[in-house]
């Protein structure tokens, strides 16, 4: 039964003068918004925000006016949200900093996410686990065990297809740097304690740990190494699933001299087994060769390591990149000067390492042009394309070759711009579905002095899909940046990008394409703004079936906060831009915004100065509707209580901010926001009323 409204209304003034916080003072709006402000709201020309399906286990601090929790059965009934914007870090006393966020997440939607802070005046490596719903495992836990002051820092994060992880990080417990690393299984229990992966005994550094896991859970962790002097060298280690060290350190260079390695790539494939490439100087003679060295899944390393070039001279090999299949057979490219200019040369090894003929010149022109910044994608069955900037034509072009899974080159090295013109093309990037349907995208001034971002698709047979294609569709002098690119498994794609008006401010654009590389519709500007304001840094995440999300960072607001906005599967935008932060703390700063995405959910990650100086690490998960508010939690501080009810006489009656979303405010859902929630809220608060939204 709904309460007297009247009487429960006037019936507690006293009380709301000797108990409510003050009220907040009216904040400045634009004269219209004044003239419309009315004691009631209506919500129907506004998008109807339903609850959101509850989560079970997510608890929300909802409190009575004696102090007092409310009882299970009430709290689950407000329960409306996914996850709002938290504290990743749940410290709150001190000037403490928390830096580098990480994040990994299962197929099932739980995430993990790392981060090195000095909450306890030192640094230390901390996690947080989330279930799929965004619910909290738990408090934060310090992943480093030791209870000293020595520094921890730059974590590093891998999970299996199960939700197990592993974090490792660089460590001076022992008084000189160390690789460290902790086991979780799946539920987030750790396995053990710390355990130091690099097994010398000695005083040398140990430095930037990598780590790859397959989807059993098997993982390798591979790092930069001075146990042998002056010059560093390359170790790893292997683990099996359980996280039984299988042997000892191995150093990855089977060389016994002081020569340097730089550089490691590796690449696993899905059954664990694994590849480590690297430069190699330990032939001297100001050349650096490019080595490798192969492993099965047992960790086991398959023969010693091996140099991929195989020239016998002294000429320099550089910057080596490798992918592998599914099966475990791989391909490492890089730029070699054997021929007194940069050629691209690749060697091609099926799934048993052996070597598949001989190292292969990629490029195929016969003169001394220079080629370089060779780049590489390979599809689930094998079959790759290498890229690169080329200058055969006395200016740089982007150069393709395709081959099949055998390696067999199909056809000749194609031009992949198709202009005829001088301007110079660069920056090539490239991505490639699980059937070898594959887009090649690159940052092109063949319209003057202003850049543009172009594209070219193919199918998986390697067909060029129509013609270049310049992916902003302005005809002005406007400048185009830092394009991103994110492909579904069906060959669907988005590229998003910066687009520049003359240098006077920036857009969020971005076009979209269906698999069969027909553009679906014209440019967007994904920031839905109308001033000057600017917006830069996009990031793009796209789940299997073609639904995205794009994010941005954005002045719109005088100062940098976190937007986004969300399309369907089918490219329509779905609702308007969305800020990403709570908007009660908007007037601070936000930067660098990370999205992850799955079938249910999104992910949000952000750097938030909130409780300025400090900077925290914030983050948010919503599902794929943007549900991520508390019915009657007008001012949306997490909590259901007396402060909400004040927060709304403040909005009704005295010119103070509106709920944010404004349905928030409607706890009777009623389609309006009115006297007549607050009288809701109190019966529910004080007279064990229902629940908002009930």
């Amino acid at each position: 039964m709904r309460p007297n409204i009247k009487v429960l209304f006037f019936g507690v003034v006293i009380f709301l003068a000797a108990f409510l916080p003050p009220l907040a003072g009216s904040t400045d709006f634009e004269s219209s918004e004044q003239e419309q402000r009315r004691e009631s709201r209506n919500l129907s020309t506004e998008r109807r925000f339903e609850p959101a399906q509850k989560h079970s286990g997510m608890k929300i601090p909802v409190y009575n006016s004696n102090g007092l929790a409310l009882s299970p059965q009430e709290q689950e009934a407000i329960l409306s949200v996914i996850k709002d914007d938290f504290w990743v870090n749940d410290d709150t006393v001190g000037p403490s900093d928390q830096y580098y966020p990480a994040i990994a997440k299962a197929p099932t939607g739980d995430f993990v996410i790392t981060w090195y802070g000095n909450r306890d005046g030192n640094w230390n490596i901390y996690a947080q686990r989330y279930n799929s719903s965004g619910t909290p495992q738990d408090t934060n836990f310090k992943v480093n065990d030791h209870a000293g002051t020595a520094y921890q820092g730059v974590p590093a994060l891998a999970m299996d297809g199960s939700g197990n992880f592993v974090i490792t990080w660089d460590d001076l417990r022992n008084g000189n740097p160390d690789i460290y690393a902790q086991r979780f299984n799946s539920s987030g229990t750790p396995q053990d304690t710390n355990f130091k992966v690099n097994d010398d005994a000695g005083t040398a550094d140990q430095y930037d740990p990598a780590i790859a896991m397959d989807s059993s859970g098997n993982f390798v962790i591979t790092w930069d190494d001075f146990r042998n002097g002056y010059y560093s060298d390359i170790y790893a280690q292997r683990y099996n699933s359980s996280g039984t060290p299988q042997g000892v350190n191995s150093k990855v260079n089977d060389d016994a001299g002081t020569a340097d390695q730089y550089d490691p790539a590796i690449a696993a494939d899905g059954s664990g087994n694994f590849v480590i490439t690297w430069m190699d100087y330990r032939n001297g003679n100001g050349n650096w060769d490019i080595y490798a060295q192969r492993y099965n899944s047992s960790g086991t390393p398959q023969g010693a390591n091996f140099k991929v070039n195989d020239d016998a001279g002294t000429a320099r090999q550089y910057d080596p990149a490798i992918a592998m299949d599914g099966s475990g057979n791989f391909v490492i490219t890089w730029y070699d000067l054997r021929n007194g200019n940069w050629n691209i040369y690749a060697q091609r090894y099926d799934s048993s390492g052996t070597l598949q003929g001989a190292n292969f010149k990629v490029n195929d022109d016969a003169g001394t042009a220079e080629q370089s910044d060779p780049a590489i994608a390979m599809d689930g069955s094998g079959n790759f394309v290498i890229t690169w900037e080329d200058l055969r034509n006395g200016n740089l072009d982007i150069y393709a070759q395709r081959y099949n899974s055998p390696g067999t080159p199909q056809g000749a090295n194609f031009k992949v711009n198709d202009d005829t013109a001088t301007a110079e093309q660069s920056y090539p990037a490239i991505a490639m579905d699980g059937s070898g349907n594959f887009v090649i995208t690159w940052h092109n001034l063949r319209n003057g002095y202003y850049s543009d971002i172009y594209a070219q698709r193919y199918d998986s047979s390697g067909t060029p899909q129509g013609a270049n294609f310049k992916v902003n569709n302005d005809t002005g002098t406007a400048y185009q940046y830092d394009p991103a690119i994110a492909m579904d498994g069906s060959g669907n794609f988005v590229i998003t990008w910066q687009h520049g008006h003359n240098g006077s401010y920036y857009d969020i654009h971005a076009q979209r394409y269906n698999s069969s590389g027909t553009p679906q519709g014209a440019n967007s500007k994904v920031n839905d703004d109308a001033g000057t304001a600017w917006e830069g840094t996009p990031a793009i995440a796209m789940d299997g079936s073609g639904n995205f999300v794009i994010t941005w960072c954005d002045y719109r607001n005088g100062n940098r906060d976190i937007y986004a906005q969300r399309y369907n599967s089918s490219g329509t935008p779905t609702s308007s831009n969305y800020l990403v932060p709570n908007a009660n703390y908007s007037s601070f700063e936000q930067a660098y915004p990370a999205v992850g995405v799955n079938s249910s959910d999104i992910c949000f990650t952000w750097e938030d100065d909130r409780r300025d100086p400090r900077r925290d690490i914030y983050a948010k998960i919503v599902d794929w509707d943007w549900s991520n508010y508390i019915c009657g939690d007008a001012n949306g501080d997490g909590v259901v209580n007396s402060a909400d009810v004040a927060y709304l006489i403040n909005y009704l009656f005295v010119g103070g901010p509106a709920p944010v979303p404004l349905a928030a405010g409607d706890a009777n859902l009623d389609g309006n926001i009115n006297s007549a929630d607050v009288a809701y809220l109190i019966n529910y608060l004080f007279v064990g009323g229902p629940a908002p939204c009930k």
